[in-house]
């Protein structure tokens, strides 16, 4: 019969940890609170816990369990190094979408260079029930334990939404169903209306949603974006002009406006790390933009801030300062900041100067902006 342990949100993981790591080492299998319900947790590493995983999904009351089982990673880094067959588009989609309440569909084809690193006891076991899905349910207690773990780990919902409403109950009909082949059931008392996870997968760079739920179809979709993004001081002159200036060369390339650009998949912004919020770009730089046939009328400025800059695809920046800046504060970037000019040169802010200068300036961005759009194959994103 399994141990239950309550969780308690105030107080320290450590005690419960400490109960989980050597059940999961020995090849036990614990149940955790998830962000969609109680799941059933085992090293992918060890025998025994697939073995038992299969035995409990062959045996336990019928809907007790998803007919799938997944795996389960702290992040999207994690996933990206376990596996490197993932496309730009996943990478992009789990980056932004955990962890949370999102289940991204995995080929068995393409599980090969996982399996292979898993001890050959384990591999002919995963070969008989192979995982469909890739998640990283956002909740304190399972995200920690995976920490801990540092290993892959295989993840089964529970399903039992019409008890799960009623508490105690719930617990006891879990602790009833899975006997001994739970070592240890830690329970979230909160956990009353679990989110509903949205399942998709990608196929040929495009993203198909299998089922929505608490991510809808609109949010999934602005997940999927490529997104571009400048970096100046006061995201006023240099850093709005090559996001107008890029909307432009890129909306050409493309054959639709600017306004278009993010239905064919891309997303241009710009930020200052020193800009006040709501600043308009300057005069100058509004009308050679304008001059360039770009738009920067409704510009207002806003600072880089880490969540803005996590959602950055490519980030560029106008100097070497900026560039050393955003590698200081923001050191741990899916995105590899860069300078915009390709050869390494800054580009010198305007503020203030009369309009030759920002010309020039804007002359300078133009070219730098054709460059990196020539590197960056429309369509490809990372």
């Amino acid at each position: 019969m399994a141990e239950t342990l309550h969780w308690i949100p105030t107080e320290p993981l450590d005690a419960l940890l400490a109960r989980v790591a050597p059940i999961l080492a020995a090849g036990g299998l614990v149940a955790l609170p998830g962000d969609s319900g109680y799941e059933l947790l085992g090293s992918a590493q060890h025998p025994a816990a697939v073995q038992t995983l299969m035995h409990l999904r062959e045996t336990a009351a019928p809907g007790l369990l998803t007919s799938e089982w997944d795996l389960g990673f702290v992040g999207a880094a994690e996933a990206a190094q376990a596996l490197p067959a993932l496309s730009p588009l996943e990478r992009r989609l789990l980056r932004r979408c955990w962890p949370g309440p999102f289940r991204l569909l995995f080929e068995p084809e393409r599980q090969s260079a996982w399996t292979a690193s898993l001890p050959d006891s384990t591999r002919g076991l995963i070969a008989r029930a192979p995982f469909s899905g890739l998640r990283s349910p956002a909740h304190d207690v399972i995200l920690s334990v995976m920490h801990q773990l540092a290993a892959p780990v295989l993840l089964n919902r529970v399903v039992a939404p019409q008890s799960l409403e009623s508490g105690a109950r719930a617990v006891e009909e879990m602790v009833a169903q899975f006997g001994a082949n739970v070592a240890l059931l830690i329970t979230d008392p909160a956990l009353v209306a679990p989110c509903e996870l949205t399942v998709a997968r990608v196929t040929q760079e495009k993203c198909e949603l299998l089922h929505e739920g608490t991510l809808t179809a609109e949010q999934l979709q602005q997940q999927t974006l490529c997104v571009i993004l400048f970096v100046c001081t006061g995201n006023t002159c240099r850093s709005p002009l090559a996001e107008a200036v890029c909307k432009k060369l890129l909306a050409d390339r493309l054959g639709c406006t600017p306004s278009e650009l993010v239905d064919r998949g891309y997303l241009v912004l710009s930020a200052g790390l020193a800009a006040y919020r709501g600043d308009p770009a300057t005069p100058e730089a509004v009308e050679v933009a304008q001059e360039f046939g770009a738009d920067l009328g409704a510009h207002l400025s806003k600072r880089l801030d880490p969540a803005l800059a996590a959602q950055a695809d490519y980030l560029l920046c106008m100097t070497t300062s900026h560039l050393q800046a955003v590698e200081y504060l923001l050191p741990h970037l899916a995105a590899v900041p860069r300078l915009l000019s390709s050869e390494g040169l800054d580009i010198a802010d305007p503020i203030g100067q009369d309009m030759s200068v920002y010309r020039e300036c804007a002359q300078q961005i133009a070219q730098h902006v054709q460059r990196f759009l020539d590197e960056m194959v429309p369509g490809e994103k990372r």
